[in-house]
């Protein structure tokens, strides 16, 4: 009995610990198809609603290797003099406890909803994985 009970512990334990570190590396990516031509620019605030629901596509990585990836260029944003995105993606994740969220265009400028970014390794990296027309 008193070993069950030990073996149920440990892994309650193990669970927890993995469950916490894995649920502070929560990415996702939610697009639509990035030829979709709309009568005027989609801003970065209105992309969750601009599009039907059904529109709407979602890539949650759960590869380590690309997770770590996204979180080490993110550092890599580099703001450009560029009048707006015309957005099809978002990316939000979560790192060290600090929520990020940003869209992008087809060209690779990112937008966290006041300013346009450039960053040509996180866009190129996202280009392997949903499918960017541009």
């Amino acid at each position: 009995m008193i070993r069950t009970l030990l073996i149920v512990f440990l892994i309650a334990s193990f669970c927890r610990v993995n469950c916490q570190s894995n649920s502070h590396r929560q990415l996702s990516v939610r697009y639509v198809n990035f030829s979709i031509e709309t009568f005027f620019s989609i801003n970065c605030d209105f992309f969750p609603t601009a599009f039907s629901k059904d529109q709407y596509k979602i890539w949650e990585p759960s590869q380590k290797e690309i997770i770590d990836s996204i979180e080490k260029l993110s550092n890599s944003f580099k703001g450009v003099d560029w009048p707006s995105a015309d957005v099809r993606a978002s990316i939000d994740w979560t790192y060290k406890g600090k929520k990020y969220h940003y869209c992008f265009d087809r060209f690779g400028h990112f937008s966290d909803g006041k300013r346009i970014y450039k960053n040509k390794a996180l866009f190129k990296l996202l280009k392997k994985w949903i499918p960017i027309v541009g």
